[in-house]
């Protein structure tokens, strides 16, 4: 099978990308129409199956819709569209990357059972901590998440939009470009406390900017307590005598990748009689599966010979997706692995290894998916849990994991 060695190289692409901020206010109408065609000519000439999620007229009528639009409309509008025009391809990794000047508010949401939740935030505004978002400038939150959506691939599963949907909500621009904040430097974010409003207003800052972040939980599960871009993207501990828990978030270098296999494997080998393994991928968004499939999993099957008796168990959720999805289909296939928690951002069977390209006068840079992998003989929505277990805020709050302590008491 044919690695992602293309994911690998989009992480580091976009990497490089955000070292540029790219203005683009001077364009005019023609050079941004040049680019539209550029954009579309591109998506038909490097994609795999363009449009296996949305037909060739829907494409020609957004298409023409942008087209005539074009004059009247702000490079944030613009760019937004074309995000609409990307999205239509239907899968997560064909994509248009934002502008570094894009301006984000430094808040985190997440969507616990139909509300969004801030969960974390900048120092200043940790008094909003745990509550749910009702509006923004007075715009019912609902209004706002369905425009919001529209800019968001739905050919992956319905829990990769409960993924997104809170990232697009703390992007500035989008909110201007959708009329719902005049401009890109502050908003009014109205909260829900106690059954009484609380608004407060909330600026926006440049996305390299570090900020001290502060959690609405009082303790953080364990699969947060390295934050939720974990470093190492790989940490493991003993639960107890029996129980060895692996946080897979993200893909090392190879060199690295090999030498954090061997430490769980010595760390395995310590035990006295480990009878579960637990592989948290809750926060594995991807990279390049070959290092899962040729390093980890060998280490595993390596261990099961010796240990046929042990259980695996592998933790799944929204933010799940591309190499990490494919790498806890492996898991689930040759370990019989149970999987537990939520379905997964990415579709079993779907588009992925990218090819990039970058539109003439804007320089905004765009992926197209080249290969298409079946991990599983039916396409479902998203990979399956075969326990699923939606996680709740009352629970993370008070630092309680649904998922990892069903897992615990089995």
């Amino acid at each position: 099978m044919k690695h992602q060695l293309g994911i690998l190289l989009m992480c580091l692409f976009i990497a490089a990308f955000n070292g540029q901020s790219i203005k683009n206010d001077h364009l005019t109408p023609q050079q941004w129409r040049d680019d539209l065609h550029a954009l579309y000519d591109n998506l038909k000439a490097n994609h795999l199956n363009m449009f296996h999620f949305s037909s060739k007229e829907v494409f020609d009528k957004k298409y023409q819709a942008i087209y005539k639009e074009i004059p009247n409309l702000t490079s944030s509008k613009i760019i937004m569209h074309f995000k609409q025009f990307v999205s239509l391809v239907g899968d997560g990794h064909t994509m248009l990357v934002e502008p570094k000047d894009f301006r984000k508010y430094p808040l985190d949401f997440f969507i616990f059972q139909h509300q969004m939740i801030l969960v974390r935030s900048g120092e200043e505004y940790k008094e909003l901590l745990g509550l749910p978002l009702i509006s923004i400038n007075n715009i019912p939150i609902k209004r706002i998440t369905d425009s919001l959506n529209t800019i968001i691939s739905h050919g992956e599963s319905k829990s990769y939009a409960l993924d997104q949907l809170p990232k697009r909500l703390t992007t500035a621009n989008y909110l201007q470009a959708f009329d719902f904040a005049p401009d890109t430097d502050l908003a009014v974010f109205e909260f829900l406390k106690a059954g009484k409003s609380i608004k407060v207003k909330i600026k926006a800052t440049e996305e390299n900017k570090a900020i001290n972040w502060k959690w609405a939980y009082s303790k953080l599960p364990l699969f947060l307590s390295h934050g939720t871009s974990p470093e190492p993207s790989i940490f493991h501990k003993a639960l107890g005598d029996n129980i060895y828990y692996i946080n897979f978030s993200g893909y090392p270098s190879w060199e690295d990748f090999e030498k954090i296999t061997k430490n769980i494997y010595e760390g395995l080998s310590s035990q006295k009689s480990t009878d579960k393994i637990i592989i948290d991928m809750r926060l594995n968004g991807g990279g390049n599966f070959d290092k899962g499939l040729k390093l980890m999993l060998p280490m595993f099957l390596n261990y099961n010979a010796l240990h046929p008796l042990v259980k695996y168990y592998v933790i799944i959720g929204r933010a799940t997706f591309s190499a990490g999805m494919s790498n806890a289909a492996h898991f689930r296939d040759c370990l019989n692995a149970t999987l537990v928690g939520e379905s997964t951002g990415a579709i079993p069977n779907g588009y992925q290894e990218i090819k990039w390209f970058r539109l003439p006068n804007s320089l905004l840079e765009v992926s197209s998916s080249q290969l298409f992998y079946s991990f599983q003989k039916k396409n479902t929505n998203g990979l399956q849990p075969d326990k699923q277990i939606i996680p709740s805020f009352k629970d993370y709050n008070l630092g309680n994991d649904p998922a990892l302590n069903w897992i615990l008491k089995r």
